[in-house]
């Protein structure tokens, strides 16, 4: 008998042990299935405000219009498509803005596409119905084109500085905000004899989709 039941206490072990297996793998596997912040990540820049130090705003210098008396700026929302990962995103965006011109050299106007670069470091994980902080820093393309009897393309970048925050609402979706201190270049814009400098603050409203 003492035979048969040491045959019985190894067979039900055996058993147990796999059994038990594939709760332990659910249990490595279940958390990482909740993760968020590794993977795509889309951002949607609704809602913008700027002024600035300067008479020149980083984020309004196309509605300067130089020496051309440019009207205000319509601007298209920024958007930009990147990656999530360990509290890290690289994101690649476009944004456009317009202006309709006045003034015997910028009559039609003048353009500006701009190419942002950015990098984003969380200050804690992301997680569902939390608010986590972050830093970032950009760099931008730019491609402004003249209108009026002048027309031309013209090469600028710009650079900025942010904090802010976003709140994950639900699993996949977060709104952010965040305040940024920036500065633009653009050689002789809109026919102007002089280069345009300027620097400014902004704030910017977005939404951001997590895969």
């Amino acid at each position: 008998m003492s035979s048969l039941a040491v045959v019985a206490f190894l067979v039900l072990a055996a058993d147990n042990g796999q059994s038990a297996s594939p709760k332990a793998e659910n249990a490595v596997v279940a958390p990482l299935v909740d993760e968020i912040g590794h993977g795509p990540v889309i951002e949607l820049d609704v809602f913008s405000l700027s002024g600035g130090p300067t008479s020149s705003s980083r984020f309004s210098v196309l509605g300067l219009g130089a020496s051309t008396g440019g009207s205000p700026v319509l601007a298209i929302p920024a958007l930009q498509v990147g990656w999530d990962f360990d509290q890290n995103a690289f994101l690649v965006g476009v944004q456009v803005w317009f202006v309709q011109g006045s003034g015997s050299t910028n009559a039609t106007g003048a353009s500006e596409v701009s190419v942002p670069l950015t990098y984003r470091r969380y200050l804690k994980p992301l997680a569902a119905y939390t608010f986590a902080p972050f830093i970032e820093g950009s760099f931008s393309m730019d491609f402004v084109t003249t209108g009026g009897n002048n027309s031309s393309l013209q090469f600028g970048f710009g650079a900025d500085l942010g904090f802010g925050g976003e709140y994950i609402f639900t699993r996949n979706f977060g709104l952010m905000g965040k305040a940024l201190l920036g500065y633009q270049h653009i050689p002789a814009a809109f026919g102007a004899a002089n280069d345009v400098n300027a620097a400014g603050i902004g704030g910017v409203l977005g939404i951001l989709v997590h895969f």
